[in-house]
């Protein structure tokens, strides 16, 4: 029996327009839609949330194309990305059949990487497809916040700024 965590069931305001995307799984897809991901994330999500969802979003759309579709290639993946006050939802879902993981030890990787980067990560599997839904928290503050931030200084070979 699946239990759905409460984050799942309750109500969700989005404080800005959600990125909605469909498209075809394949590998050059998903990586148009990790770009499409990450810019709409920088708007207002700090940089280091912005590259732990990317790379959990990718995980999850990767196991679309890798495996949902291994036997019918090309079938269609969504991903949703929306935000609230306080959180964000990310969904990533397929039409395809889900596959019972190999023994494999260089592989199934994926789904457990992204329970590490998301604050919680909830996958449906049946008949008709997979829905992997990821909740981060992430305090909305608007563009103010990333502003703020004094610019980080790069690394250089040339050693601490003293050393020069």
């Amino acid at each position: 029996m699946d239990i759905n965590p409460r984050w799942l069931t309750e109500p969700f305001d989005d404080v800005r327009p959600p990125l909605q995307m469909q498209m075809v799984a394949t590998d050059r897809n998903v990586s148009l839609a990790r770009r499409r991901l990450r810019d709409w994330l920088t708007t207002d999500v700090s940089p280091e949330l912005v590259e732990d969802l990317v790379l959990a979003v990718y995980e999850a759309m990767t196991n679309a194309v890798e495996h949902g579709y291994a036997d019918c290639p090309h079938g269609p993946v969504r991903l949703q990305a929306r935000r609230s006050s306080a959180h964000l939802l990310i969904t990533i879902s397929d039409d395809g059949s889900w596959r019972v993981p190999t023994n494999d030890r260089f592989r199934g990787r994926g789904l457990p990487l992204s329970r590490l980067l998301a604050d919680d990560v909830h996958v449906a599997a049946g008949p008709n497809g997979t829905v992997v839904r990821l909740w981060a928290e992430a305090p909305y503050e608007g563009l103010a916040h990333l502003r703020s931030r004094p610019a980080a200084r790069r690394a250089t070979s040339l050693g601490p700024p003293a050393a020069r």
